[in-house]
């Protein structure tokens, strides 16, 4: 089943939040069709790629995507979000990708 997916809210950091080695653009709400999820952020992983990640609330409660075509919707919502509140590119480069073994996602604009 596919749900609609829209990002509610976002808040767009002006300067990227270093986590280790990824780097957090924004937090966000992310509603799927009749959930809304609060407390969500884009993360910019260390090889360019992109990734939502949910909530954690502890080791045994946090909220997973299974399945990875609507990971990728998501992803891509927010991506399209954080370019229409700041004009930028999230990339760094345009050679930003995801490897084809992962299950992150790469925006191809």
């Amino acid at each position: 089943m596919t749900f609609p997916i829209s990002i509610q809210s976002m808040t767009a950091f002006p300067e990227a939040r270093p986590v280790r080695e990824h780097a957090i653009l924004g937090s966000m709400s992310v509603e799927l069709g009749p959930i809304l999820v609060t407390g969500c952020a884009l993360a910019r992983m260390e090889r360019g790629d992109f990734k939502v990640w949910m909530p954690s609330f502890g080791r045994h409660q946090r909220l997973v995507i299974r399945d990875r075509g609507e990971r990728e919707r998501i992803v891509a919502a927010a991506l399209n979000a954080y370019r229409a509140l700041t004009g930028r590119d999230p990339a760094e480069t345009p050679l930003a990708k995801a490897s084809p073994d992962t299950d992150s996602f790469h925006d191809p604009a």
